[in-house]
């Protein structure tokens, strides 16, 4: 298994410098098979990358972590051998025995005891080889506009819960869409308290400006991170967000660093993708729409020309390139790379890995600056990040 490297945030959680997302499962990049989505987190896993990125809105997304999770649970506890003559009715019994067996019974007279019986049974060397890599798993919810007390907050967190399959959720990731709506300020303080009741580990935010940033926090709320659009052609973030997240310990968790997959020698040379099926997922979509808006198509593959010659350089992709010069700036704990779990020819995992040891140089970064100081400020354009959500 690779050595993916980590980042602690401010409660403790370890996460993966590079997380897998999950959107793609939502539905708006195609159909998704949930069996084959299980099945093919496996691979991500096995690989180092242990830190899923999902949401309440995306779909099935925490229910495909749940069963995941819940598998990965019961496989890593028994004994090896086990698995040979275990059928998957079996595997389902035990999980349910495992969970609901009545701790007051304890021992061997339980489904649990007899596991545990049969893993420290065997030594602990062999138990410790079978042992899966922890799996963190980073949600999001997304509210509609209404009551945001106690008992609204605590049924959002508890929903997904039950959907991970989880006793606590180790990132609660708070998304608001008004900003004219206050309650976003009570919905935190309730997740606030939960967290200090140990429902949530890390408290985070998605797509919030750095006005609503210094707010939430100079009320006391600690906040882990911010998941934000960053790339090389949307660099918002540089412009105000990162000096605060740097004093504050805040990290930054950033998504479409790769343009859905625009920013790739796929596109390179390429005409301009306009129609509906060219612009095929909600990624490419919506990331066109940015690059429209950044410079437009022409300047794009001046860009996409000058990572190509840094990738040479590197002997990497320019997605390597692309990721590994957004990681590398001062703020950002993590960079979210979309997978389509279960879809044949989709994944890039040894690729994405890849980019975790490419060393860009300042002749590197003159290069790609000579094309991005002819691009639109998309502060201007924009505003702050996550504006585009509320314009």
């Amino acid at each position: 298994m690779a050595q993916v490297p980590k980042v602690r945030l401010s409660g403790g959680l370890e996460i993966c410098r590079l997380l897998n997302g999950m959107w793609q499962v939502s539905g708006a990049h195609g159909p998704i098979d949930p069996h084959k989505a299980v099945k093919a987190m496996e691979a991500y896993v096995n690989a180092g990358m242990t830190s899923f990125d999902m949401a309440d809105i995306y779909g099935p997304a925490e229910e495909i972590f749940g069963k995941f999770n819940s598998q990965a649970s019961i496989n890593s506890a028994l004994p090896a051998e086990w698995h040979r003559f275990l059928s998957p009715c079996v595997h389902r019994s035990l999980k349910w025995a495992w969970g609901s067996a009545n701790a007051a019974h304890g021992g061997s007279d339980t489904c649990e005891g007899l596991i545990r019986e049969g893993v420290e049974g065997r030594g602990s060397s062999e138990g410790q080889g079978r042992d899966r890599p922890s799996v963190q798993g980073l949600t999001k919810w997304v509210p509609r506009p209404g009551p945001m007390d106690r008992k609204v907050v605590e049924k959002a967190i508890q929903r997904s819960m039950s959907r991970m399959q989880v006793d606590r959720l180790d990132c609660l990731q708070f998304h608001w869409w008004d900003y004219q709506d206050k309650r976003y300020l009570e919905a935190l303080g309730h997740l606030s308290d939960l967290q200090q009741e140990g429902m949530i580990g890390e408290l985070a935010l998605t797509n919030f400006d750095t006005r609503r940033l210094e707010e939430i926090t100079s009320r006391g709320i600690q906040i882990s991170s911010n998941q934000v659009q960053y790339s090389i052609i949307d660099r918002r973030p540089a412009a105000k967000m990162e000096k605060f997240c740097l004093a504050h310990d805040v990290k930054l968790l950033t998504y479409g660093t790769l343009g859905g997959g625009l920013i790739s020698e796929r596109y390179l040379g390429c005409e301009e993708p306009k129609s509906r099926a060219e612009l095929s997922t909600a990624s490419l979509s919506k990331y066109k729409n940015m690059v429209d808006l950044w410079g437009g198509w022409g300047l794009f593959q001046e860009l996409l020309s000058a990572l190509d010659v840094v990738a040479g350089r590197h002997g990497c992709s320019i997605a390597n390139v692309a990721t590994k010069y957004v990681l590398d700036r001062p703020a950002v704990g993590g960079v979210i790379v979309g997978c389509r779990l279960g879809v044949a020819g989709a994944e890039h995992i040894q690729d994405n890995l890849r980019s975790l040891n490419v060393s860009i140089t300042p002749e590197d970064l003159s290069a790609i600056d000579h094309v991005l100081h002819r691009s639109r400020d998309l502060m201007c354009a924009i505003g702050d990040c996550g504006d585009e959500y509320r314009h």
